[in-house]
Formats: structure tokens, sequence, C-alpha cells
């Protein structure tokens, strides 16, 4: 967990998307240090510090994990930042406890949900780099049709 900002500053938590690295997405929002309190945390089972572990997308297991986190640090209510993965994890916090998020960004957010490696390689990877080689809108549409 990367905690920055003056203590009396305005809680903020701030969700890395999937397989980025929680200082990166700190440095996004680094004039945002001034006036917030910024709490950072590892994904569980994304790239960092945290355990290797991947916590269920099939369930509110990832609220559970930002309730427990906010009690640790005892915060009743806050904002929160969060870019794709880390605004999904925000959205199920949204549907499981909404009294605990004050405000929210979503940056490009991104569904929770587990899947097959190999569908999302066929379904996005593979037309994402055609349609970078060849700017055609067939491989444009065929991964915003999978994502929606």
């Amino acid at each position: 967990m990367l905690v920055a900002g003056p203590t009396e500053g305005k809680p903020l938590f701030l969700l890395q998307g999937g397989n980025c690295i929680n200082p990166m997405t700190l440095s996004w929002f680094l004039p945002l240090i001034d006036k917030y309190r910024i709490y950072a945390p590892d994904t569980i089972g994304h790239p960092g510090y945290s355990d290797q572990n991947r916590v269920s997308a099939k369930d509110n297991s990832f609220a559970l994990w930002i309730i427990e986190l906010m009690n640790y640090f005892n915060i009743e209510k806050c904002a929160f930042i969060g870019s794709s993965y880390g605004a999904g994890i925000i959205l199920r916090l949204a549907v499981f406890m909404p009294n605990k998020i004050d405000c929210s960004i979503l940056v490009s957010p991104a569904r929770i949900r587990s899947g097959s490696k190999f569908e999302m390689i066929k379904n996005i990877y593979l037309p994402l780099i055609l349609f970078n080689t060849t700017s055609s809108e067939k491989y444009f549409n065929k991964i915003k049709h999978y994502v929606n």
C-alpha cells in the first residue's frame, strides 16, 4: 500500500489497472497529493508486492477487500479513482456498498470478469494487432463487440 499526501487531507483510494503497478498509477495523479491523502493498494493477484493469488471476480470479494482496507485506515467514506480494472473494482464496491463512496472517477472502466486467456487473445489481442497494422475498422469493431 502506498500512502501519500497530508494526513489531514481528504482520503482518496487510487486503484491501479490490471497488470499495472500502483507507483505508475500514482504518478499519473501526483497533483492530487497536495490536497488528498491518497491510498494506492497493490491489487491482489496483479503485479506488485501483494499476494499473487487472484481474488474472485465472480462475487463481492474485491468490494470486501476495499472495505477491509478502509476499516484498517479508519475511513468511513472516501473518494475513489480507478483506471481500467481498478475502475471495475470501484463499480463492484458501488453495487455492494455504495455508501462507502463519496465520489469517484472511473478512467476507461473495464468489466471484472474471469475468463479464458485464449478467448482474450483471440477476441482482443489479435484484432488489436491487426487493427494497429491495417487501420481496418473491421478489426476495431471486433474488439468493440467483444468488450461491450
